[in-house]
C-alpha cells in the first residue's frame, strides 16, 4: 500500500487516499480507533456510451478556482458544455443545447434525475454568471440552452503550455464524479497519479 495523502474534511473527518493493487481507496476515520478502507469512485476506468475513451479537456489552470466552487449539477453541465464546445457542437450564436436523454446517458443516471440536475444547474447559473452567461431550462422540452461566458472562452483558449499553466482532465472523470468533495479529491489524486497523457 502507498499512502498518497492525509487530509481532512471541513467537519474534521480524517481521510487517507491510498493506492493498493492498482486501485484507489479512501480510508475514513469513523470512530476513535478504527479506520475503514473503502473503494473510491473508479475515475481511472469510467466510460460512457458514444463517448470516445480517453477524451480529454484542457483549460487554463486559473479556471480551477471557479470550478472548485461549483456544486455537482453545475459542474456536470459545465463540463458537458466544454466537451460539446471543443467538438464544435454549438449553434451559430454560440449557444449549446443539452437534451435530458443525452445528459442522462453522459452521466449514467435515469432521466428523472437528469431533469432535476439540469434544473438545479440552471437555477445555480442564473445568479452565478462568471462561467456560464446563459443557462435556460426549457421544461416542456427537457432541454438546457447554455452559453459559455467570455471569461470561460478566454480560459479555454489560453492553453499554450509555453505561456500558461494548464489543467488536463478526462471528460468522463469530470462529469462522473459526485458528492460535495469529489472534485477536490479528484484534483488531489490527479496531482499525484498521472498517466502518460498527463490526465485521468
Amino acid at each position: 500500500n502507498h499512502l498518497l495523502k492525509n487530509i481532512g474534511w471541513d467537519d474534521g473527518t480524517l481521510l487517507d487516499v491510498v493506492k493498493s493493487d492498482n486501485a484507489l481507496h479512501i480510508r475514513r476515520k469513523e470512530d476513535v480507533v478504527d479506520l475503514v478502507t473503502k473503494p473510491c469512485v473508479d475515475i481511472l476506468t469510467a466510460t460512457f456510451k458514444n463517448i470516445k475513451p480517453g477524451k480529454i479537456i484542457k483549460y487554463n489552470s486559473k479556471l480551477n478556482e471557479s470550478l472548485n466552487k461549483l456544486h455537482v449539477s453545475a459542474r456536470r453541465v459545465f463540463f458537458i458544455c466544454l466537451y460539446l464546445y471543443f467538438n464544435g457542437r454549438y449553434n451559430s450564436d454560440g449557444s449549446i443545447l443539452i437534451r435530458a436523454d443525452k445528459y442522462a446517458e453522459f452521466i449514467g443516471i435515469d432521466r428523472t434525475m437528469a431533469y432535476k440536475q439540469m434544473k438545479d444547474a440552471a437555477d445555480y447559473f442564473s445568479s452565478n454568471i462568471k462561467l456560464i452567461s446563459l443557462c435556460d431550462y426549457i421544461k416542456n422540452e427537457g432541454l438546457l440552452r447554455v452559453a459559455l461566458s467570455t471569461e470561460t472562452i478566454n480560459f479555454i483558449s489560453a492553453v499554450d503550455g509555453r505561456k500558461y499553466q494548464t489543467t488536463v482532465v478526462l471528460y468522463q472523470s469530470a462529469v462522473k464524479l459526485s458528492g460535495r468533495y469529489s472534485w477536490n479529491l479528484y484534483q488531489l489524486i490527479k496531482s499525484r497519479l498521472l498517466d502518460k497523457s498527463g490526465a485521468f
